[in-house]
């Protein structure tokens, strides 16, 4: 190709540089479970004219080959990739691992690029919250819970754009995301969400206390000039009985993840999942 690559990047940058994160499974400020997929479905609808309106033209990936492989590696690393939800790390072992689209049936276009996600600079995911009970208020509301059982993956599987893998399931998810999460070799930001309405008083600690110990792995990898942040959110207007946290439980989980170098913000959610990030 006989232009220079500096110009070449700056034709990347006009034409892939999105002025928002994507986010692919977004959280929905509330823990009622039949807002989780019409939340996502309208995000995604955003998402596609936001797109258009903003000139972005991925069709830029189908020039050449090294076209397609340098637009790629900027467009992943420039954009910060968004799995909010409470199963987001399962749509995002999905998106890593089992599909080699850009935004599959979302945008209609597809990318040979499979291993894309390795360019990533800054991700969001849900900070992991199995619960080890039901109680009667959970089934009385449907609240969002992690997808544990087999059941639970399956209907989740059914409302997400891409293929899963085989033995798809929550913690797996965790383990695995984490071990690609330490072969980009771009990242810099690791966000994860404690949203508002999460039920501390059914949280399996044991899982968290894991899941800090991978995080610290993860940092080792990757090197100390990864960020870890944890972002609070806020916007619930509904009292629903006893699935609203008591702020001390929450606070008394930050104050442990903060004295390990976490990062705290904040945030609130619109109806389309989407926020704004800002300091505590």
């Amino acid at each position: 190709m006989k232009i220079p690559i500096e110009l070449r990047y700056m034709i990347y940058a006009c034409a892939l540089t999105l002025p928002s994160p994507i986010e692919l499974w977004p959280e929905t400020d509330s823990p009622i479970a039949s807002h989780q997929i019409v939340t996502a479905n309208r995000n995604m609808q955003y998402l596609k004219v936001k797109m258009r309106r903003c000139g972005v033209n991925l069709n830029l990936l189908r020039v050449s080959r090294q076209v397609r492989h340098e637009a790629t590696f900027y467009f992943y690393r420039e954009t910060e990739w968004r799995f909010s939800g409470i199963n987001g790390w399962m749509v995002a072992s999905a998106f890593m691992f089992m599909s080699a689209f850009m935004f599959t049936s979302a945008f209609m276009f597809t990318s040979r690029e499979k291993y894309a996600w390795q360019y990533i600079k800054c991700i969001t995911l849900p900070l992991p919250v199995r619960h080890t009970t039901q109680g009667r208020a959970q089934q009385r509301w449907g609240m969002i819970r992690p997808a544990v059982s087999k059941r639970a993956s399956v209907r989740l599987a059914k409302q997400i754009p891409f293929d899963v893998p085989d033995g798809w399931e929550y913690e797996s998810s965790v383990k695995d995301v984490c071990v690609a999460l330490g072969k980009c070799m771009n990242l810099e930001v690791l966000r994860l969400v404690l949203p508002k309405w999460c039920d501390m008083e059914v949280v399996d600690q044991g899982v968290m206390k894991d899941f800090a110990g991978r995080i610290e792995r993860l940092r080792e990898v990757v090197g100390e000039g990864l960020k870890v942040e944890l972002v609070k959110l806020g916007g619930v207007k509904t009292a629903i009985g006893d699935l609203i946290t008591a702020d001390e439980k929450q606070e008394r989980l930050v104050k442990g993840l903060t004295e390990k170098g976490w990062k705290v913000r904040t945030a609130k959610c619109d109806k389309f999942g989407r926020y704004d990030v800002g300091d505590v």
